[in-house]
């Protein structure tokens, strides 16, 4: 069968009637199946048989290589990119805002957006050894607080240790040093331009 990304069909695989979707949450090209949990090991072995059998090396993963699929194509997880303290036009989300449609907040992000973000989403790269996580404060050169890592991780892809963080819009252009404080010690960083990896489907 073939499916348009971002499309979906019912289908039946292994006797197991469910929803392929050509959807994702990683920077590849891929599929998610939905179906009935009492299908589970049946799909899940019946996947890695297939990978077997068409040579093709396949193997459970877990949320730290998850997080890092996402992350590097600039997808946003709920929690880190985006919360209820980080509106759309902050985390750089204003493409999938449609001004000429009611919804609520549409004031409220309008005013925003004619005032401009005081805060942005930036993609950083640490020049320095460690390892960014999740809460740790963002400094500027004279060690002022300009914000928070919400992401933080080892890139394979791009071979570095990079993140996201919300800094004050004043931090936000591409090439600004920064500084990611990690155990209380200031470690050098640079923004860089988003995504670190661009899938070549996209």
């Amino acid at each position: 069968f073939d499916i348009e990304r971002f499309a979906a069909a019912h289908v039946s695989l292994v006797d197991v009637p469910m929803v392929i979707g050509r959807t994702g949450y990683t920077g590849e090209d891929g599929v998610e199946l939905y179906f009935g949990d009492e299908h589970a090991r049946r799909v899940w072995n019946a996947l890695l048989d297939a990978g077997v059998e068409h040579d093709i090396e396949t193997a459970p993963i877990g949320l730290a290589a998850r997080d890092s699929l996402r992350f590097e194509p600039g997808f946003a997880l709920y929690g880190h990119e985006i919360s209820d303290d980080i509106n759309p036009l902050e985390a750089r989300l204003a493409w999938a805002i449609d001004f000429d449609k009611d919804f609520v907040g549409k004031e409220a992000l309008q005013r925003i957006k004619a005032e401009g973000v005081e805060r942005k989403l930036v993609t950083f790269v640490l020049l320095d050894k460690g390892v960014p996580r999740q809460g740790y404060p963002v400094l500027n050169a004279e060690g002022e607080n300009i914000g928070e890592v919400v992401t933080g991780m080892y890139a394979p892809t791009a071979d570095v240790y990079a993140g996201n963080a919300l800094v004050d819009a004043r931090y936000a252009a591409t090439d600004t040093p920064i500084h990611i404080e990690i155990r209380n010690k200031p470690k050098a960083a640079r923004v860089v331009q988003r995504p670190l990896y661009r899938p070549a489907y996209r």
